[in-house]
């Protein structure tokens, strides 16, 4: 893959993050604003987090001139300007959507070249802690507006949201872990994330449960190393959740975030049990073949 990357490594990691919390916290955002009937507004979002997985594992990126990230960083803050300026309509939000596809490829660029951190047995385990971060930025407005109910500013949300997606990555990094663990923990993590979510819709239960999910995504890091056959369909999976979540919640609000938050922990629960089995076939089976050979002589 091409690599666009700056003569400064570090101004550029700081940009590529800038540019993954604007896209969540405004195009959720502007959702909101303008397309609140399709979808309860995370299409536009959805949109983005999909072309970006899918941009940033094809070749498409590699085609791209050298200076693309500049010009498409042009593009779209201006197309960010002039979408924020128009009134809720449908042609609004037709263009909304379009600005997420450029938004998409910026990303994509930006993130082009960058390490993959954890080797996974399995593509599926490997988008679980992905999935379950964009499902909790993606659906940040409406979990904001669920909030309010209880008190909460909707800009305290926001900001607890945007925190634990700035500064957990940076914890993590320093900390150096086995491989073994360096699988499970992250699973182990969205396990717990998900059962602390099923125990209730309270402001502890979230606020611990959503940090739990996020640790777990940022011990894995930015991006899962998954079998490349594999990643297509699995980082997918994500984006079509939270349109499931948008596309249900008028009729049941907060329960249907918490079921899906369940589907992930049941995925967790049943990777964790392959990496067990692994473990243990390794374990047994060099020995087994030591005593069949014995045996035969």
């Amino acid at each position: 893959m091409k690599n666009f990357s700056a003569p400064y490594p570090a101004a550029q990691a700081l940009m590529h993050w800038g540019v993954l919390l604007m896209g969540w916290v405004w195009l959720g955002q502007q959702g909101q604003r303008l397309g609140w009937s399709v979808a309860s507004g995370v299409l536009a979002v959805a949109l983005w987090w999909a072309l970006r997985v899918l941009f940033s594992q094809s070749r498409f990126v590699d085609r791209l001139p050298q200076g693309a990230p500049v010009w498409l960083g042009a593009v779209t803050v201006g197309g960010a300007l002039g979408v924020a300026s128009l009134a809720a309509s449908p042609l609004a939000h037709a263009l909304l959507l379009v600005l997420a596809g450029v938004w998409a490829l910026w990303s994509a660029a930006l993130e082009a070249g960058s390490p993959s951190a954890i080797a996974y047995p399995c593509g599926a385990a490997a988008s679980l802690p992905q999935t379950a971060m964009g499902l909790m930025m993606g659906s940040l407005w409406l979990t904001s507006s669920w909030c309010a109910t209880a008190g909460l500013p909707p800009a305290t949300v926001v900001g607890f949201h945007v925190l634990l997606m700035a500064v957990l990555p940076a914890l993590a990094s320093r900390w150096h872990l086995p491989p073994w663990a360096a699988q499970a923990g992250p699973l182990t993590l969205v396990l717990a994330g998900s059962l602390v979510l099923q125990l209730g819709n309270g402001v502890v239960h979230g606020a611990t449960g959503m940090g739990l999910l996020a640790l777990a995504w940022a011990l894995q890091g930015p991006q899962g190393n998954a079998p490349h056959t594999a990643r297509h369909w699995a980082a997918l999976v994500g984006p079509a959740l939270l349109l499931a979540v948008g596309w249900w919640s008028p009729t049941l609000g907060p329960q249907v975030l918490q079921a899906v938050y369940g589907l992930l922990g049941a995925g967790a629960f049943l990777a964790l049990l392959g990496l067990g089995l692994q473990a243990a076939t390794r374990f047994v089976l060099p020995q087994t073949s030591g005593e069949s050979f014995h045996e035969q002589h």
